[in-house]
């Protein structure tokens, strides 16, 4: 089961905005979703989604981070808050729930429980 080291640097890499980094985290057959999101499988292709996902924005911190397991640590739940800096300098800060299914220290399924309709509304 990851530790609270490795739960760091996951969201050092998102907040740093490296989708190759965070794709290091997930297996290679692995698959992520964001929101109603359609699935995206395999780690080049999340790498190149979240690249894109990452392009419409100007920074991205997480804040209020906690994390649970279950099913002895098969299952990963992280949560907390997210601030996006949108291009025209809008903050928007939302709620999330992380639910990941893990094999050893990397990630089959990375499922992001969030409401992203804030960031549209900001970006108007």
């Amino acid at each position: 089961m990851p530790n609270e080291e490795w739960i760091k640097q996951l969201f050092q890499s998102i907040d740093a905005m490296d989708a190759k980094a965070f794709a290091g985290f997930i297996t290679e057959q692995g698959q992520f979703r964001m929101g109603s999101q359609p699935a995206v499988r395999g780690s080049e292709a999340i790498e190149n989604y979240v690249a894109g996902f990452f392009g419409t924005l100007k920074s991205i911190r997480h804040e209020n981070i906690r994390s649970w397991s279950a099913d002895d640590g098969k299952i990963l739940f992280i949560a907390g808050d997210v601030i996006y800096t949108l291009p025209n300098d809008a903050e928007v800060p939302i709620p999330f729930l992380n639910h990941m299914t893990m094999v050893g220290d990397k990630v089959q399924d990375y499922l992001v429980y969030t409401d992203p309709s804030p960031i549209a509304a900001a970006a108007g």
